[in-house]
Parts: structure tokens; sequence; C-alpha cells
């Protein structure tokens, strides 16, 4: 999701005013290693700090972790004013095929993080797919921030208990050492760090 939504428009401008450059952009949900796989630039959200000596890379931003719910689901519902609140209010999960679901990292008091395990009524396993259940007014749900700016800034979602809200991974760009004097590397390695910093 971060690939579609943030990385694609960043390089589609660079792709324009250079013709004779082919990229190859896929995206993955899984971490990808880029020596194995032949990649020339990565970017990652967490595992910032397991790059090889062969790998360059840059920290370019952290994303933080809200809770957001539909208007609709709000006026419906209530708007919770307390985590205990969330109890009661019907909450949407990001979880895998096997079964785990990722707890909600929370905010205590001091603004220490920990993990709220959550009994969610639905389980989505990808990030576009739990922002459409929220945006539908299906309930409660934790995004990263970039997920959600465009929809908090056109008010279709609104941030719920923001003292609960948490700083996140980091998210990095990285690249082959060896190749990055290339003209093509370099061009998408300085327009990447300028767009997504």
């Amino acid at each position: 999701a971060f690939g579609r939504s943030q990385v694609l428009p960043v390089l589609l401008p660079v792709l324009q005013a250079h013709p004779l450059l082919i990229p190859h952009i896929s995206f993955s949900e899984g971490l990808v290693d880029p020596i194995k796989e032949g990649a020339d630039i990565v970017v990652r959200i967490g595992g910032a700090e397991a790059w090889p000596p062969s790998m360059g890379h840059r920290v370019l931003a952290r994303e933080w972790h809200t809770l957001c719910a539909s208007p609709a689901y709000l006026a419906n519902h209530g708007t919770p004013l307390l985590e205990a609140d969330l109890d009661q209010h019907r909450c949407i999960a990001y979880g895998w095929v096997d079964g785990r679901i990722s707890p909600w990292n929370v905010a205590d008091e001091r603004g220490a993080v920990r993990h709220r395990q959550v009994m969610p009524q639905l389980v989505v396993g990808n990030g576009e797919g739990l922002m459409m259940a929220a945006l539908a007014g299906c309930g409660i749900a934790q995004f990263p921030s970039w997920l959600i700016q465009q929809p908090l800034q056109q008010g279709a979602l609104v941030e719920v208990l923001p003292q609960l809200a948490t700083e996140g991974a980091a998210i990095s760009v990285a690249w082959v050492k060896r190749r990055e004097a290339l003209p093509k590397v370099r061009v998408v390695l300085d327009a990447l760090m300028a767009g997504l910093s």
C-alpha cells in the first residue's frame, strides 16, 4: 500500500522526465532481499537496521499509528473517550491467513508504547482493505499515518483517542552500493530521498 500510494507518485514524474529510463517496479507485503532479488533500490517500512554492508541506506521518515473511524460509524455508535471504551466498539484488525491478528500499538499515560490485543469483528489482510472497511463504517481501525492522510483531510475518516497514537516503524530507502553511481540509479534515489522525506 505504501508503494502504491506514496512511492509510485514520486517516481512517475521522474519517468516522464527521463523516457529512456525503464524501471521494473514491484510491490510486496513482505521484506524483499535486494541482493537475492536483483533489485537496485528498495523502499521499506521497518527492518532498517538489518541491511548488509553491501547496501547503502537512509531513514527518510517514521510513520505514526493512529485510531480512526468514519463519521457515520461514530454517529451510529458514539465516539470513544477512553481506551476502555474500545471494548464496547466494533474493531477492525490487521491479520494473516494463518489466524494471527496484529495487536494495536497504543501509548500509555507516560507515552510508552504497549500492545493492546483487540477482539475484532472484522480482520483484513492489507492496509487498503482495512481502510475500505473503516470508510464503509464497519468500525474503528488502527492505521499508519501515511495511509490515512488524505481521508482525514477530506473528513472521510476521523481520528479517535489521539492520546493513544504512537510512533511506528522507520521508512527507509536502501540501494546496492556498487550500483549507486549509475545515472539511472542516482536519479531515482535522489527523487525518492527528496519526495519521501
